[in-house]
């Protein structure tokens, strides 16, 4: 349903769960309506996201699964790329994930959705990235699309776990250091105002 290599149940949420998540995302995006058919996470997709944010665990999710009306998509989405060979040959590969941008961007916005609904993440920060992997796809073109979401994904599922480890070790040692008073110095490339502790992974 989100991820390719988990293989545990969730607890399913009740409706009367659901309720004050889509009032959440309401005020979150100051909106006076409810979210787009076609944008509204499942029941099943929520309790999923649901269970990553009690258990504090990355919220990764294979576009190849996650999208629209999910209670519909249980089928697996397939993508097409050609990968060069040392001797100059290209191979065909299949790998699960959206076959265009216009069709994660669909999907993304399911997720986005209930990264908002669940509190894990903010409009602004899931709309920019959005924005962000659009302008790539549109930078390089369509005959680069499977690196680029092969890349995206990768990126959410391990890269965005070591970000935030080295975030979280990184205000772990400014606050003590401000507790020291101020003595000790921390060196760093990385704004530490980047990083909320409350919401971890936007």
């Amino acid at each position: 349903m989100a991820d390719e290599v988990r293989n545990q149940e969730i607890e399913l949420l009740e409706d009367a769960d659901i309720d004050p998540l889509i009032a959440n995302w309401r005020y979150e995006t100051r909106s006076k309506k409810d979210p787009p058919p076609d944008e509204e996470p499942s029941p099943a997709q929520l309790s999923y996201l649901a269970m990553c944010k009690r258990t504090a665990e990355n919220p990764y999710v294979n576009m190849g699964f996650w999208g629209p009306f999910g209670e519909r998509l249980m089928q697996r989405i397939l993508a097409v790329m050609w990968m060069l060979m040392p001797d100059g040959s290209r191979v065909r590969n299949k790998f699960l994930g959206p076959p265009t941008i216009n069709q994660w961007v669909s999907c993304w916005k399911v997720f986005m959705t209930g990264m908002i609904m669940h509190g894990m993440a903010d409009y602004q920060t899931m709309k920019d990235y959005m924005e962000f992997i659009k302008a790539l796809a549109l930078e390089h073109g369509a005959h680069c699309w499977a690196i680029i979401y092969q890349a995206e994904a990768r990126m959410r599922r391990s890269g965005l776990e070591t970000i935030r480890r080295l975030a979280h070790r990184l205000l772990d040692e400014i606050v003590a250091a401000e507790a020291d008073g101020g003595v000790k110095v921390v060196y760093t490339n990385m704004n530490p105002k980047d990083y909320n502790p409350k919401k971890p992974w936007e």
